[in-house]
């Protein structure tokens, strides 16, 4: 006879005096559960501790670098602006000319260099070009200030009689607001008189908001009236 003696939890089965299983509560079935993934966590846990660290001081990096590159853009962007303001109020075009270059070199990646890029292509004659073309590299442009840049920057090649880089940056369309300035330029780089008229007859038709152009588009068609093809 087997004398080995019965848990306390064991039931034993009258008729075939055999032990009997018990019946656990699905509540404390569900709390044992959590209790070894509990355990499994905490084991998990401790066997990565190393790498949890070095995770966590990782994150802390990051976050302090965005906060600190956060800080240096605002500070940036406060210094460019008393710069460019400055050069507003500057009287002498020579110290104007100067500020806007010192925000272009030192805050190329704020918004004011963007405006002071355009202040310096109509200050600065002599270096047009490369004012133009340095803000038409600038990222994040507005699609009105690079439409303008680019129409700007061709009618700069028009003066030099340059029509293939002039056409090269016309042949784009520029939206509504521009059309009328680009058919005016493409008319001025057309070769024939034929072209010259219909790009000025769509330049006329195009949205106005300059009423000194409209009278040297109406003047050009009048002498394009007269002239032979």
């Amino acid at each position: 006879m087997n004398d080995k003696p019965l848990g306390k939890d064991k039931k034993i089965d009258r008729k075939t005096n055999e032990p009997q299983p018990v019946e656990v509560a699905h509540g404390e079935m569900e709390e044992l559960k959590r209790d070894m993934r509990t355990a499994k966590l905490l084991a998990w846990a401790q066997e990565n501790q190393q790498r949890l660290i070095a995770a966590g001081i990782a994150v802390f990096i990051l976050m302090l670098g965005a906060a600190l590159w956060k800080e240096r853009s605002a500070s940036q962007r406060a210094s460019a602006a008393i710069l460019y303001h400055q050069s507003m109020g500057a009287t002498d075009s020579g110290q104007r000319e100067s500020l806007l270059k010192t925000v272009v070199q030192d805050y190329d990646n704020t918004a004011y260099a963007v405006l002071a890029l355009m202040q310096l292509a109509r200050l600065d004659a002599d270096n047009a070009e490369q004012h133009l073309q340095a803000l038409l590299a600038q990222r994040g442009l507005t699609a009105e200030i690079e439409t303008q840049a680019r129409l700007d920057l061709a009618a700069l090649y028009l003066k030099q009689d340059d029509t293939a880089k002039a056409n090269a940056l016309l042949n784009e369309p520029a939206g509504k607001h521009y059309e009328q300035l680009r058919y005016y330029l493409l008319a001025q780089a057309a070769a024939t008189v034929s072209e010259k008229r219909d790009f000025y007859n769509k330049a006329r038709a195009a949205k106005s908001h300059d009423t000194d152009l409209d009278k040297t588009i109406a003047r050009r068609l009048a002498v394009l009236g007269t002239a032979a093809e």
